[in-house]
């Protein structure tokens, strides 16, 4: 369209705004939503369309609020409309800009950023709900730590979620307990966060987590990795530890008792919850059952797993005394019983037996 028909649909509207007071909201909307959409064809291609999106702009601040209203549920689910003018609807009062930031295209990135960043709580939890949302974009309406907006965030099948800000989202969800159904049901949920939620969720939950963790097969690696560096760990055993874990993962192979026995002198006592993990995977059973044997089942029962696996006596009481009670004397007689036990049957029968502890935990 020509510069001198648009300034002549812009004059219009002018003249309907400060001439004709009975002019309908309906009406003004419907012109500079059709001024706007022609305009977008042509956005940034002169200092002409620019200058005169710069004035739509100045106009539509003027109006009145039922007129911004309509015409940003007009403009909405339009991506022919300028993204400048999209963005300065976006900025507005919440009624005005929702459905501009739940549905519009023409918004980019850097603008749902800003927006996050300085808009209110109902901006952000408009953000959250869009049909995509990258993982920067996560980060930014997460920026506030608001309960709301991490559920609205975590009930997005679209929304990108990084591991940072699950971080900062499960860190919510120890104090609003409604927000761990949703966070365990997360397909994304990484394993190293569903393993620390294990301590501290609700029980309705952990069957999920259980499941988040089994089914990631390079878990041990990158968890037991991710450890070391949050620790800062460093020193002869952490790089022994992480040249197997590389090298277990590049072969394909089971932890063997040269790797367990690496991974449980490394890493920090007060990590038991990756010390149980590693010893699930070295023993092929879930961490489920590992867990429960450990925490609440019997020794002879966790005797029953060990020995079932065929593992030596030596790896066996390493094993129980990293992973027994906290308290000295509880572990010395923990550790006593549990020798007993797996002393005093073969593979054959431990195997036979595993079974009916999985069932009893």
């Amino acid at each position: 369209m020509t510069s001198e028909r648009l300034m002549h649909q812009l004059r219009e509207i002018l003249s309907s705004i400060s001439n004709d007071r009975s002019q309908s909201n309906v009406g003004v909307a419907a012109a500079l939503a059709k001024l706007i959409l022609e305009l977008g064809v042509s956005d940034k291609v002169s200092r002409f369309s620019i200058l005169l999106i710069e004035l739509v702009k100045a106009i539509i601040r003027e109006v009145e609020k039922p007129v911004r209203k309509m015409l940003a549920d007009e403009l909405a689910a339009d991506s022919r409309a300028s993204r400048g003018i999209v963005r300065a609807l976006a900025e507005d009062d919440i009624d005005v800009a929702w459905p501009i930031l739940l549905r519009s295209k023409s918004l980019e990135d850097t603008d749902l950023i800003e927006i996050a960043i300085k808009g209110s709580i109902r901006h952000r939890l408009a953000i959250a709900q869009r049909e995509l949302v990258e993982e920067v974009v996560s980060a930014a309406v997460m920026a506030f730590g608001e309960p709301e907006v991490a559920k609205s965030l975590l009930a997005n099948s679209g929304a990108r979620i990084s591991e940072r800000t699950f971080v900062r989202i499960a860190e919510l969800a120890k104090e609003w307990g409604d927000m761990q159904p949703p966070l365990s049901a997360r397909p994304d949920l990484p394993a190293v966060i569903a393993l620390e939620m294990l301590e501290w969720a609700i029980d309705g939950v952990h069957e999920k987590l259980y499941a988040t963790i089994g089914g990631d097969k390079a878990k041990l690696r990158r968890i037991v990795l991710s450890a070391l560096d949050g620790e800062k760990i460093a020193g002869d055993l952490a790089e022994a530890l992480r040249e197997r874990l590389d090298a277990s993962a590049a072969g394909g192979v089971r932890v063997g008792e040269e790797d367990l026995a690496l991974i449980l002198n490394t890493l920090p006592d007060d990590r038991r919850d990756l010390k149980e993990l590693a010893v699930s995977e070295f023993l092929s059973e879930p961490l489920k059952i590992v867990r429960g044997t450990v925490r609440s089942g019997s020794p002879e029962q966790f005797a029953v797993l060990c020995r079932a696996a065929d593992i030596s006596k030596r790896m066996f009481e390493s094993i129980c005394d990293q992973l027994g009670p906290a308290s000295l004397f509880e572990r010395s007689g923990w550790l006593l019983q549990a020798t007993k036990a797996f002393q005093s049957m073969s593979v054959s029968q431990a195997q036979m037996a595993a079974s009916s502890v999985a069932r009893k935990l």
